[in-house]
């Protein structure tokens, strides 16, 4: 029987990447970082840092000779993010693909589905972060709404105004216009908010 090596170095240090960065699309080691001087052993590496962030320092552990180093590799990190479809100035509206990017441009929270405006002006193809947009709400501050409330088999309705931008899900603050009221509800849609 054959017996099953571990990988080397390289082939380890794409798999910590792949396994730590989140995700992934591919890696490329161009330079492990080690001297050509150094064996490493038939048991195995561990390697241990951030293999995330731009030109990492990371420790590398020879299982075999029970020896470590810290090395910094030269890596190419391409992950999955939302990209600009086109060219955006700040303020305009940002249409979103999926696209492929060199990890050190993902900084910041990534964006989740929804509709967004641009806070920075953005390049066709460039990853788009929290950093670079906000979500536009699906009613803003003075809109005017129905102001709904049930309470067994009582259904009141009146017209009113939302006090801050929301969106749908969020709890809000309305003014009732016909009683002057200021009353707590979740806005249900773009017009309608349903008081607690």
């Amino acid at each position: 029987m054959i017996p099953v090596l571990p990988p080397p170095p390289e082939i380890a240090l794409v798999e910590y990447v792949q396994e730590t960065c989140d995700a992934v699309a591919e890696v490329r080691v161009e330079q492990v970082g080690l001297s050509p001087s150094i064996q490493v052993g038939d048991r195995g590496v561990q390697w241990s840092g951030d293999p995330c962030k731009p030109s990492p320092t990371l420790r590398l552990i020879d299982h075999a000779s029970q020896s470590s180093w810290f090395v910094k590799p030269r890596l190419t990190v391409l992950v999955h993010a939302r990209v600009a479809k086109d060219d955006v100035r700040a303020g305009e509206m940002v249409d979103l693909v999926d696209g492929i990017v060199p990890i050190e441009r993902v900084r910041g929270g990534r964006v989740p589905q929804g509709t967004w405006q641009a806070k920075t002006p953005l390049q066709q193809g460039a990853a788009v972060t929290l950093a670079h947009v906000q979500q536009v709400p699906d009613a803003e501050r003075g809109d005017a709404i129905i102001v709904s409330v049930r309470r067994d088999n009582v259904h009141l309705t009146a017209e009113g105004e939302l006090l801050g931008d929301a969106h749908i899900g969020d709890t809000v603050q309305t003014l009732n216009h016909a009683t002057h009221a200021t009353l707590t509800g979740v806005l249900v849609s773009p017009h309608l908010v349903e008081i607690l």
